[in-house]
């Protein structure tokens, strides 16, 4: 009977005593790995029945966010801030919300359906950006997204009828610059 060299290999590797030590290591270099990406870019999302709730809370960095139908409360250390929902009602429906770290900078993330209108139910998907820093939101841009209304031939196959989702959003380019985005508009978050 032949031996494969391959499994001898494998299996003086798997059995010795420096191998288990670097084995054992492994979810250290990973769990590290994994920290230093979140260093760049992390995201703190609201649950899918919170959202529905209308009621989200954030433990990010050292803020302390919490946004209602009608507020935005942010603590930072010992100061307090109250900031009016850009879209403020029960009628709006929350699509999502969440805090992104990018590099040093963190951004609250909404998403939002306004309120429907007239008899097709029109609506509008807003993408509210604010910049978070020192306790304060410094408004980035309100920009609709998406648009929709009800189905009125076939309710039953689709309830809406919606256009295309725009190219937007908050990442780094090719130097390491945070962009804001929205179709052909973007700005460098300095």
């Amino acid at each position: 009977m032949r031996t494969n060299p391959v499994n001898i290999l494998v299996s003086s590797i798997l059995l010795s005593p420096l191998s288990l030590l670097s084995l054992s290591l492994l979810p250290l270099l990973f769990s590290t790995a994994v920290y230093a990406s979140d260093s760049k870019e992390k995201s703190w999302d609201c649950a899918k029945s919170d959202l529905l709730d209308h009621q989200c809370h954030f433990a990010a960095e050292k803020d302390s966010i919490d946004l209602s139908a009608s507020t935005i409360k942010i603590a930072h250390g010992g100061r307090f801030s109250l900031t009016e929902n850009p879209i403020p009602g029960k009628d709006v429906e929350w699509e999502s919300a969440k805090v992104i770290k990018l590099g040093s900078h963190l951004f609250l993330d909404l998403q939002m359906w306004d309120a429907p209108v007239g008899s097709t139910e029109a609506q509008s998907l807003r993408w509210i950006t604010f910049e978070l820093s020192a306790g304060r939101l410094y408004k980035l841009g309100d920009e609709i997204v998406q648009e929709r209304s009800k189905n009125e031939e076939s309710p039953a196959i689709q309830e809406f009828v919606q256009t295309d989702l725009d190219d937007f959003g908050l990442n780094f380019d090719s130097r390491g610059q945070i962009i804001w985005h929205h179709k052909n508009k973007s700005k460098a978050i300095k």
